[in-house]
């Protein structure tokens, strides 16, 4: 079995990585992983924080204009499609997984038409909140994209009741469930090897955000939502951990002004991220828009109650277990209230975090998943040639 795993976003989310070398590591040889690296500067490239890499690779950097390739949608998939085949022979490909259902499912489906190579495709937190919002000329393709592919993998629950709420979709809805299925997002070995439950904590006051500092991460209405919330509780402190975002100005200089407000820059390295997940008593991050949001996975394995999105990726990740509560977005009161919350529950929501059944995020135990959903792919396909009953 080949597959080839399309994914643009390789260069700056270990996401893909740590997939790829999960069900390489199950089944070796299987995974080829192709992606497109832009101009220098537009994306942090985080791959030299990704060695050793047993699967194969093809980075194409991107020589024409990148405006033209972000803005017009036609021409980026073109362009993808020729730097791909220009690296590799498509042919020897049983399989295609498309990272994202627009920007890779589209590559995905035109070689499926073109070569006939099966494929199935993610979707993320941007094909729901971006391309099935705000670019109804696209709508057509991606209900194409979705009836022509073996398999859609959603990542939380959420984000496939999302989609299925779609009008635009009812017709082809039977047949999108049919094929669906839910496979989280993992978290490194690291945060497995070093579960931790925290003693009690009389005054769980100190809050912890990790993240971009951009409009999306909405990290200047959280800020707003603790310095309102201070004036019921002056113990309160908010730590900041990240950075770069069109709001990185506007939060430094908050960070001037205000002695609760904590920076502590950028940091990768999970020993440190480990010591402030400690230190700190809530992982706060209040985001527009979240395909899965692995940092919520990070604090919880620390025994960190989470403030996170509700009806984004995160959220319904554990039905039946309070780990944290989600909120309004948009909402600046409504993240006050639910910080007050956690801080009134906070001994209830740790012992339920210490409850956590945290195999069903381990790389090894998803990348099984996903060779089964491979197989069984490429069974359906052989049985079609075969002309099985």
């Amino acid at each position: 079995m080949r597959c080839l795993y399309l994914a643009e976003d390789y260069i700056g989310s270990k996401v893909h990585h740590q997939l790829c070398a999960a069900i390489d590591e199950q089944n070796q040889g299987t995974m080829t992983l192709f992606a497109v690296r832009r101009r220098n500067g537009i994306t942090k490239d985080l791959t030299t924080m990704y060695a050793p890499v047993h699967y194969s690779t093809f980075i194409a950097d991107l020589t024409s204009s990148h405006l033209k390739y972000k803005y017009f949608f036609k021409h980026k998939i073109k362009v993808k499609e020729q730097l791909l085949l220009s690296k590799t022979d498509i042919k020897q490909y049983d399989l295609i997984h498309a990272a994202t259902l627009f920007s890779e499912g589209a590559l995905a489906f035109s070689l499926f038409k073109k070569y006939n190579i099966p494929y199935c495709v993610s979707v993320r937190g941007s094909d729901i909140n971006f391309y099935f919002k705000k670019m109804p000329h696209l709508w057509l393709l991606g209900k194409e994209i979705l009836k022509n592919a073996k398999s859609v993998i959603f990542i939380s629950p959420y984000s496939q009741k999302k989609l299925f709420k779609i009008k635009f979709l009812k017709p082809i809805l039977k047949n999108l469930s049919a094929k669906s299925v839910i496979i989280p997002n993992g978290i490194e070995d690291f945060w497995h090897q070093n579960l931790f439950t925290p003693q009690e904590t009389k005054n769980p006051y100190s809050l912890l955000y990790v993240g971009r500092f951009d409009k999306n991460k909405n990290i200047l209405s959280l800020i707003e939502a603790v310095r309102r919330l201070r004036s019921e509780k002056p113990e309160l402190q908010l730590t900041l951990i990240g950075g770069k975002g069109s709001k990185e100005r506007k939060v430094l200089d908050l960070v001037k002004k205000y002695d609760w407000l904590h920076y502590k820059g950028e940091i990768y390295k999970h020993e440190e991220l480990l010591l402030h997940y400690r230190q700190h008593h809530i992982f706060s991050m209040v985001s527009h828009s979240e395909t899965f949001g692995l940092v919520y996975l990070e604090a919880l394995s620390q025994g960190v109650p989470v403030i996170y999105t509700a009806e984004q990726g995160f959220d319904g990740i554990f039905k039946e277990l309070e780990i944290g509560y989600g909120v309004d977005s948009k909402n600046i009161q409504n993240i006050m209230e639910n910080i007050q919350k956690v801080i009134e529950n906070y001994h209830f929501l740790q012992k339920n975090i210490a409850n956590i059944p945290f195999s069903q995020f381990e790389w090894k135990n998803i990348a099984m998943q996903y060779n089964d959903l491979y197989k069984s792919i490429l069974s359906e396909k052989m049985c079609t040639f075969a002309h099985c009953s």
